[in-house]
């Protein structure tokens, strides 16, 4: 497993080869012994399989896929529908030019 610690500035940045590709982390701030965990924390989800890299969706994907994964399992009875989930589909929207 390939990373590192950069530092930029003040922060200093966890980074990791993932699937030939450089991800990289922050929240270690002025730390450099925070970075330093971060790292081997990431390495460790990474060499388990338990590092899932998170990935931008819609609001409206996601409302489907929470009420396909969660709600059906969770709730006794489905009281959500999905033009709750997606109003935009459902509504026209207009803005003044003038404000």
């Amino acid at each position: 497993m390939r990373g590192g610690i950069a530092k930029k500035g003040n922060n200093y940045y966890v980074y990791l080869w993932i699937g030939g590709k450089k991800k990289w982390f922050s929240g270690a701030g002025h730390s450099k012994r925070k970075a330093e965990m971060i790292l081997n924390e990431k390495a460790v989800e990474v060499q388990n399989g338990t590092y899932q890299e998170i990935k931008k969706i819609r609001l409206s994907e996601f409302g489907t896929l929470w009420l396909e994964s969660y709600a059906k399992t969770k709730t006794k009875s489905l009281s959500v529908n999905r033009s709750h989930l997606s109003p935009a589909d459902n509504c026209r929207c207009q803005m003044n030019k003038g404000l």
